[in-house]
């Protein structure tokens, strides 16, 4: 399977970069500029990898994944995220 992601790191933000470089294990890491870099690799399992994507979901441009059914779970899960900040976080406890 396929997992294609882009990241956005503002100026300054070199850590980003450099805690993508440590962490890309068997993929590949491409700098589009100064700001954006790719991150590609070719995996067993791409639902494995969506705990540690998730840790890019700030960062995240653009997103593909090969497994469409990995890819819609994880849109959905951002969905769902997006609506529970946007009503105040849900439960009230």
């Amino acid at each position: 399977e396929h997992v294609e992601f882009t990241i956005h790191m503002d100026p300054g933000e070199e850590y980003i970069y450099d805690r993508l470089m440590r962490e890309k294990r068997c993929g590949n890491v491409e700098r589009l500029d100064e700001n954006t870099c790719r991150f590609t690799a070719d995996v067993y399992d791409t639902l494995e990898m969506l705990p540690w994507i998730r840790t890019w979901i700030c960062r995240i441009e653009s997103i593909q994944l090969s497994n469409e059914r990995v890819e819609q779970q994880f849109k959905a899960d951002l969905e769902t995220m997006y609506q529970m900040y946007e009503n105040g976080g849900g439960d009230d406890a």
